[in-house]
């Protein structure tokens, strides 16, 4: 029998009205609301009537968890369940909704703390780029050399006790790996824009500068990771019962010790996505559910295996048809 996966967005796929029809109705307007009473906001204004807060950091992480929580308790309802599970970034937390890892009150808390500290280090000096075109190797090779050139500078107009952060200041780090030619780089506006233009000489198709105001999945996080890391020590957490893959390791969790160690430091450390889609196929995933706004990441799939049936789950139109196709083959 075919395994499921299902894979869940990140940050950056949210829209306003993202998954409206689930949201407005049955157990999606009831999770809507407990959502909105936990946080003490109003998460139907954000996600229907307000795209300004929508797209900040603070609201953007809980309203995109609620859509994507209402999508998979509607297919859990019609009686779907995935063999395994992974989510970008972000996402990684309502796969570990869907492996039974926290419960929604204790995850979405945990997703606007989150989102509350990555906020807080956004400072406006990070910048973000998708570098297309090049193996991981040249880029990861480019971000050492310009983070050591720009180390080195900062290093100089700097005390000796606090050039020991230079890096954090000046640096630019492979962020996410999303699959073959397309590597996101992060760190301080004026690295990025130096290994965008150095990339650009060594072959790359193209630098494309990403919409956000943090680095984010860097150094940069540093302090943000460590604060979330001491505040999930009071969040429940149990072994998964389905498996699900970390960003950080693109390996399955096993154990309940690891996992708040693992959030902590996903903030500020590489996305293995390509890895996880990877590791998935090898142990038997044979088609993939995208539960959330966007197809990006079925694009992310079709780059790393083109032969492997990804789809787009939003819409109650698209659980409905997620949950024929899954019985045809069963069939």
């Amino acid at each position: 029998m075919s395994k499921l996966a299902y894979l869940f967005p990140g940050q950056g796929a949210q829209y306003a009205g993202m998954a409206g029809e689930l949201l407005s109705r049955g157990i999606g307007a009831e999770l809507l609301e407990e959502a909105s009473g936990l946080l003490g906001i109003d998460m139907r204004r954000i996600i229907f009537e307000d795209p300004e807060r929508l797209n900040q950091t603070e609201y953007t992480q809980p309203a995109l968890i609620t859509a994507q929580a209402a999508i998979l308790n509607n297919l859990a309802q019609a009686g779907l369940k995935p063999d395994m599970c992974a989510g970008l970034s972000l996402g990684e937390y309502t796969a570990m909704l869907a492996c039974g890892v926290m419960e929604f009150p204790d995850l979405i808390k945990a997703v606007r703390k989150r989102g509350l500290l990555m906020a807080e280090a956004e400072q406006g000096n990070g910048a973000m780029a998708a570098i297309l075109g090049l193996p991981a190797e040249i880029v990861e090779s480019v971000c050492r050399e310009v983070t050591e050139e720009m180390t080195k500078g900062t290093c100089q107009s700097m005390t000796a006790e606090s050039s020991e952060h230079a890096p954090i200041l000046a640096g630019v780090y492979p962020a996410n790996y999303n699959c073959p030619g397309q590597i996101v780089i992060s760190g301080s506006k004026e690295a990025v824009s130096a290994a965008s233009e150095r990339l650009i000489g060594a072959g790359a198709k193209r630098a494309v500068p990403l919409k956000v105001s943090g680095a984010f999945h860097s150094p940069f996080l540093k302090q943000a990771g460590e604060s979330f890391y001491h505040y999930l020590q009071e969040v429940p957490v149990q072994v998964p019962k389905i498996p699900y893959l970390a960003n950080l390791t693109a390996e399955y969790v096993t154990a309940d010790s690891d996992i708040r160690r693992i959030l902590g430091e996903q903030i500020d450390s590489p996305v293995k996505w390509q890895q996880t889609i990877e590791k998935m196929i090898r142990d038997g995933a044979e088609i993939f559910l995208e539960i959330g706004p966007g197809r990006t990441l079925a694009g992310f799939l079709r780059q790393i295996d083109r032969s492997i049936p990804v789809y787009h789950v939003e819409t109650p139109e698209e659980v409905d048809a997620a949950v024929q196709l899954l019985a045809d083959r069963k069939a």
